[in-house]
């Protein structure tokens, strides 16, 4: 197995504690698989870095479901608690997937997205 898959196992467990561990029943773990699907498909048609689209996929909605009662921006909350998981893993690519977090939403974010990743997971 190489490194990317090694760290996405280390990965998926952490994203799925995280959005599990509220209780939302919009944004859990559900939602982070239904995200992937499209990612997936969207990813086939139109190209771009996997190792950039699946990661922030699985990060992208960690903060949500706390987001009504602490933030009012899930999106840059998601994203900067992306940089602590992504550089404990020893994540490649985390500045890109921290972009795509923080521009995913259009409620949210001041930035449009630009990358076909960022354009990918919005």
């Amino acid at each position: 197995m190489n490194q990317y898959m090694q760290n996405i196992e280390k990965l998926k467990p952490i994203a799925k504690k995280m959005v599990e561990d509220t209780g939302c029943a919009v944004h859990n773990w559900q939602h982070i698989l239904r995200v992937l699907k499209n990612a997936r498909e969207l990813h086939a048609i139109e190209g771009g870095n996997w190792r950039i689209i699946e990661p922030s996929i699985y990060l992208h909605d960690c903060i949500r479901p706390v987001e009504e009662d602490i933030i009012n921006d899930h999106a840059l909350a998601s994203a900067n608690a992306s940089k602590l998981i992504l550089k404990k893993i020893n994540f490649e690519n985390a500045n890109e997937i921290y972009n795509c977090i923080y521009k995913h939403s259009s409620s949210s974010s001041k930035e449009p997205p630009k990358t076909i990743e960022e354009k990918i997971v919005w």
